[in-house]
């Protein structure tokens, strides 16, 4: 596999956490057992990258003790907040001899086999985009930005949510060449300073397994969708949950045996954790 890095953004506030997301950053949060961006960096070892960017802003100091733990692990601190572009920008500016990187945020994980992943990777490489772009598909119901493709499924712009039809958004999975992009400094926008098609292309992966497998996507982003998925792996009451569970528990996140949740219990605990399941509050375990 040509491709051997991954950027992970750790950047942000957590502000869609509740009050805890003031005292942890979000991707130090447990899923289950271990952190969610412990869990990304184990996956992603797993199919072959060997090297792991984070950037780091809200409560820098915590993600320190990862270097000790993770191989080849490289954090930038940004002292001011420089964006989904300006991340990147930065990236480029700190490794100039790195060139083509997976971005995944460390709260959505796409549950997708090692055969698919190896397929996107694949796509990736093709000689008519600088960039590919993991969609996800929306309900006409959901508040996410439409991106609009042209027939060749290349990358032309991003609009508003689409309440007309379903339609696709960025996942924030992508493989980006950084040199198809001139740095700027400071802050910037992803779409504009990075993908955007008066400097580069950008392919959209429109793989018919993609859109079967919509499900497969797991956002842990907000308090409600992380309560709300930890649940639904416990209970493993459809396929894709109990294909979840499967694949946490091969990267030591999650103990089969142990209880989480108690059928008579009103609170899920996990990692360090305790979540009252009727008000959300959450607290640190003692």
């Amino acid at each position: 596999m040509s491709i051997d890095s991954v950027f992970i953004p750790c950047a942000g506030k957590g502000t869609r956490m509740g009050e805890m997301g003031k005292t942890i950053p979000k991707p130090l949060w447990p899923i289950f057992d271990i952190t969610l961006l412990e869990f990304q960096i184990n996956f992603f070892k797993s199919i072959g990258f060997k090297n792991f960017y984070i950037n780091t802003h809200h409560l820098s100091d915590s993600f320190h003790s990862l270097k000790d733990k993770i191989e080849n692990f490289s954090i930038l601190e940004e002292p001011v907040l420089l964006g989904s572009g300006g991340s990147l920008h930065n990236l480029k500016k700190s490794f100039p001899g790195l060139e083509r990187v997976l971005i995944a945020n460390p709260d959505v994980f796409y549950n997708l086999s090692h055969e698919q992943w190896m397929n996107f990777l694949s796509s990736s490489q093709q000689k008519d985009r600088d960039n590919t772009l993991m969609p996800i598909f929306c309900q006409r119901s959901e508040a996410y930005n439409e991106i609009i493709k042209n027939g060749d499924d290349h990358f032309e712009r991003v609009n508003g949510p689409n309440h007309q039809r379903e339609y696709i958004t960025y996942s924030g999975i992508g493989v980006i060449d950084l040199k198809s992009f001139d740095r700027v400094e400071g802050e910037s926008s992803f779409f504009e300073t990075v993908v955007n098609p008066k400097m580069n292309r950008t392919k959209i992966y429109m793989s018919e397994t993609i859109e079967q497998d919509v499900n497969h996507y797991w956002d842990f982003g907000t308090l409600s969708l992380y309560i709300e998925n930890h649940l639904k792996i416990i209970e493993s009451s459809s396929d894709e949950a109990k294909r979840m569970f499967q694949t946490l528990s091969q990267f030591n996140s999650l103990t089969p045996k142990k209880k989480y949740k108690d059928e008579s219990s009103s609170t899920l605990e996990v990692g360090e954790l305790r979540i009252d399941l009727s008000s959300q509050k959450v607290e640190l375990i003692d």
